[in-house]
C-alpha cells in the first residue's frame, strides 16, 4: 500500500522576522510542507472571510451593488471581486494597498490559486460587465474613469471604487 504525500499548509503569523526566517529555512527543507507567511491582522481577516455569519451585512451590500451594475454571478471572477471588496472594507485600507497585494491575499483565501489566474478572472468578469451590464448604472458609478479606448476600467479602479462606495 502506497502512501501519497499530501502537502500540509503551515501559516506563520509574522511577529518577529528573525523567527519567521528560521522557521522558513527549517520547513522549506521538508517536501510535504507548504509555508505561507502572513501578517497577523491579515491572517485574522482571511480566516474570517469564509465564516458565513461574519459581516453578512457587508457581503450583502457588495452583492447588491454588483447586481445593480449587472455583473454576471456565474463567472469565476465574481467571487474574487466580492472577497477583494470585503477584504478592503475590513482592513479599512481602501486606497493604501497595491492591487497585487490584494491578489496575494485572495490566493491565500482560495487555497493557493495562482495570482495571475485571479487577476485574469477579475479582468474577464469586469470586461463582461462593461459589455453586457447596465450601462447607465456603470456610468453613474465610474463616471469619467471609463477608458475611451477599452470602454472599461482597470481592475484596481473597479475594486477600489466599489470598496469606497460601499464603505
Amino acid at each position: 500500500m502506497e502512501r501519497t504525500k499530501e502537502k500540509i499548509k503551515v501559516i506563520i503569523i509574522n511577529r518577529n522576522i528573525r523567527l519567521v526566517i528560521e522557521h522558513l529555512n527549517i520547513l522549506k527543507k521538508k517536501e510535504h510542507i507548504k509555508v505561507i507567511n502572513v501578517r497577523k491582522h491579515h491572517y485574522e481577516i482571511v480566516k474570517n472571510l469564509n465564516n458565513e455569519h461574519f459581516q453578512e451585512n457587508l457581503r450583502s451590500r457588495i452583492i447588491h451593488i454588483l447586481g445593480v451594475i449587472g455583473m454576471p454571478k456565474d463567472r469565476l471572477g465574481y467571487q474574487y471581486i466580492v472577497s477583494a471588496i470585503f477584504y478592503l472594507n475590513k482592513t479599512g485600507k481602501t486606497r493604501h494597498l497595491k492591487v497585487e497585494n490584494i491578489y496575494e491575499e485572495l490566493s491565500l483565501i482560495y487555497d493557493g490559486i495562482n495570482v495571475h489566474s485571479i487577476e485574469k478572472s477579475i479582468r474577464k468578469v469586469i470586461e463582461s460587465t462593461f459589455n453586457h451590464g447596465h450601462k447607465d448604472e456603470l456610468s453613474k458609478v465610474f463616471r469619467s474613469s471609463i477608458s475611451l479606448e477599452t470602454g472599461t476600467v482597470s481592475n484596481k479602479k473597479f475594486i477600489y471604487t466599489l470598496a469606497e462606495k460601499i464603505s
